[in-house]
């Protein structure tokens, strides 16, 4: 079944971009609701800045309009995934037993900036 309101859909690191036939058809509050910190407008083009879940939204999404599952939770972090880990110990806090929540979308290491391999990005 062809989709008559995307035409195209993909995402970077920090935003969904979605090209759209009807621009009026994008309700750009419900999307605020969802999380998205702003929405852009260029032409049909809209892109909602949804910070590091872009990607997997628009995997999500892919998967919802390709038929290959029903409901985002298939895919989607849940609270189940998020770990406590103790905060550092100092001075200030020694007597004290202070939990932080982190919560990691990827795997990976931490470089110093100008380690990376993409000149575009390891320039200061």
């Amino acid at each position: 079944m062809e989709n008559l309101i995307l035409k195209h859909l993909d995402a970077c690191i920090t935003r969904l971009r979605v090209e759209v036939n009807d621009k009026s058809a994008v309700n750009v509050e419900a999307l605020k609701q969802l999380g998205a910190s702003g929405v852009l407008e260029v032409g049909n083009n809209m892109q909602a800045i949804f910070g590091p879940k872009s990607d997997q939204i628009k995997h999500d999404m892919a998967m919802i309009m390709s038929g290959e599952i029903t409901k985002p939770s298939e895919t989607t972090v849940t609270d189940d995934d998020v770990v406590q880990v103790p905060a550092a110990d100092n001075q200030d806090t020694a007597d004290k037993q202070t939990l932080i929540e982190v919560f990691a979308p990827g795997t990976g290491k931490i470089v110093p900036l100008s380690e990376v391999p993409d000149q575009v990005f390891a320039q200061k």
